[in-house]
């Protein structure tokens, strides 16, 4: 074999530059390629407006209570969100809520990374609402409300 200095294409000349220039170019295109296939997708981010004020988000919920997760179908690992309905059991109540127990259904109100998630057994201050402030419809909430776990 005949020693080329270390590069077999030097002996071919303009070919030989050509196949050279398509290597370089076929080793950077792929290095774009793994950039690319590794640089993070922006997630699914919820759009809520800013936080309104307790009085507010108050003044615009259906109903505000205190209550535990007591029953809930479906979820995961006593996890539920997205399209689940739970009953809460009302430890207080302040706004639109008479009753010891009541439903909630979850719900997205600004996409659906807006879904709050309710652990069985927890307690929670939720503000929540009835689409199109529909009597009939079911409370729901999602984490663009003031809904937030209770501390003990």
């Amino acid at each position: 074999m005949i020693d080329h200095g270390g590069n077999l294409w030097r002996s071919f000349g303009v070919i030989g530059d050509m196949i050279r220039c398509i290597e370089r170019l076929t080793g950077l295109l792929l290095l774009v390629l793994v950039l690319l296939a590794n640089t993070p997708r922006p997630a699914d981010a919820c759009s809520c407006a800013e936080s309104p004020s307790v009085p507010q988000a108050k003044d615009a919920a259906t109903a505000v209570f205190a209550g535990t997760v007591t029953t809930a179908p479906g979820g995961f690992g006593g996890v539920f969100g997205l399209g689940d309905s739970m009953t809460f059991r009302v430890e207080r109540s302040w706004k639109g809520v008479d009753t010891e127990r009541v439903g909630l259904s979850v719900r997205p109100g600004g996409g659906a990374a807006c879904e709050y998630e309710f652990r069985q057994g927890q307690s929670y201050l939720v503000f929540a609402s009835r689409l199109n402030d529909d009597r009939d419809a079911a409370l729901r909430t999602n984490t663009c409300t003031r809904t937030a776990p209770l501390v003990d």
